[in-house]
């Protein structure tokens, strides 16, 4: 990237300095980040933005990469809906701290390619469903209304993902919904 590409690419006024410029972006990425439902596709076009802006900022102020302390959010091998549900809120929302806590683009691009691989495992856990009817992929549940689903399958006899397709008659039809709307979101990861 040339300098003048990148002078263009941050958007920089002459009364700006170039770190101020890469604070405020940086703040507009992790709003977005933290806020937004998690779909890949997004994400992924967005980490190529922030990329983008990352190289930039490299190409004009000449600084180097800050380390990056390697971090794991991997999912525990269970099959049961309840520890899966728990273990992925508790890594999801360490990793939500750290986007908050991230200070340079290098960090928040690592800690985001995190959550998407925290994710994809997520969807892998939950069963080929069918989702005929409309499934809105961005709009997620709430998350203690479908802990207490999970709770209330739970109650019922339902322990295991499969239990979702096995036992759907005494399935909420919150957890249903979100079977579907996962099972929606993980096919379409598939097909990119």
């Amino acid at each position: 990237m040339t300098t003048a590409e990148a002078t263009i690419h941050l958007q920089i006024n002459p009364h700006e300095s170039i770190e101020e410029v890469l604070e405020i972006k940086l703040f507009e990425f992790k709003t977005f980040f933290l806020q937004k439902t998690i779909l890949d596709k997004v994400f992924k076009s967005r980490l190529e933005k922030l990329k983008r802006l990352e190289q930039a900022y490299l190409t004009l102020s000449k600084e180097s990469l800050k380390p990056i302390i390697p971090q794991h959010f991997d999912l525990i091998e269970s099959n049961e809906i309840i520890t899966i549900y728990n273990d992925f809120q508790a890594k999801l929302n360490k990793i939500k701290l750290n986007i908050n806590q991230a200070n340079s683009t290098n960090q928040l691009i690592y800690i985001v390619e995190k959550l998407l691989t925290l994710h994809n495992q997520y969807l892998e856990k939950w069963p080929e469903t069918n989702y005929s009817e409309e499934v809105v992929i961005s709009k997620e549940k709430n998350p203690m209304e479908l802990f207490y689903a999970i709770q209330k399958f739970q109650q019922n006899g339902g322990n295991y993902f499969e239990d979702l397709v096995k036992k759907e008659n005494i399935c909420p039809e919150i957890l249903r919904n979100e079977t579907k709307r996962l099972s929606l979101c993980r096919n379409l990861n598939k097909n990119e």
